[in-house]
């Protein structure tokens, strides 16, 4: 007779008995990583967002700052070409008799070298006549207008009021106008020719102030430096 053995089933694996308190501690543990988790992502991107935007900033503030770079440049350029228009009036259409090599020292280092060469040889006939005939002038700039710079020269249109006295009569051109070509040589503003445009409101009267015939318009132009064709 044959005796039947039984196997025992093994055990079921047992849960370890774990306090309601450790559960609730795990599960605050997990909740609160996750939520540290979030919150380094959020500083890291509210850290990166005002980066760029920085260096956007940045970028935009030097693109202006060019802008107003190459504004001022222009600016001042304008500048200096009407300041120096301003001085060439200044200097030609003031002058005394008395004085004559004196105002043409004055001129030549605010002309061009081809037109100081041009009227270098008039001087001497021009401070004869002025001397002889007590000439002298006595002008002021009204308005200085100048035009765009290209490849360093300018046009640049000049009013001004004019007395020119003699020993017989007075002269006066109100509201006259003159055109200054100017080149930018070693960074300065020469001029290379002026031309009368308009002799303005002419006047002439004797010593008296008896009204005569006008004169021949403005004095002290500088001839043309081009060669004759």
């Amino acid at each position: 007779m044959k005796t039947e053995t039984k196997v025992a089933n093994p055990p079921a694996p047992r849960i370890p008995d774990v306090p309601p308190k450790v559960w609730a501690a795990s599960l605050a543990s997990g909740t609160a990583g996750g939520r540290s988790r979030r919150r380094t992502i959020a500083i890291r991107i509210l850290t990166i967002v005002p980066a760029l935007a920085l260096v956007a900033v940045s970028v935009l503030l030097c693109v202006v700052w060019q802008q107003k770079g190459d504004l001022s440049s222009d600016a001042r350029r304008q500048r200096d070409l009407a300041a120096s228009a301003r001085k060439v009036a200044d200097v030609f259409f003031n002058w005394d008799y008395q004085h004559m090599d004196q105002s043409f020292a004055a001129k030549y280092p605010l002309l061009t070298k081809a037109a100081g060469d041009a009227i270098r040889p008039t001087a001497g006939t021009l401070t004869s006549y002025f001397t002889t005939n007590k000439v002298s002038s006595r002008a002021t700039v009204t308005g200085v207008y100048p035009g765009a710079v290209k490849r360093k020269a300018a046009n640049v249109m000049v009013v001004i009021n004019t007395k020119v006295t003699s020993g017989k009569t007075v002269q006066a051109n109100n509201g006259a106008t003159v055109a200054l070509s100017m080149k930018l040589v070693s960074g300065k503003w020469l001029a290379g020719n002026i031309t009368l445009l308009s002799q303005g409101v002419e006047s002439a009267t004797d010593e008296n102030g008896k009204p005569v015939s006008g004169g021949a318009g403005l004095p002290g132009t500088v001839p043309s430096a081009r060669p004759p064709r």
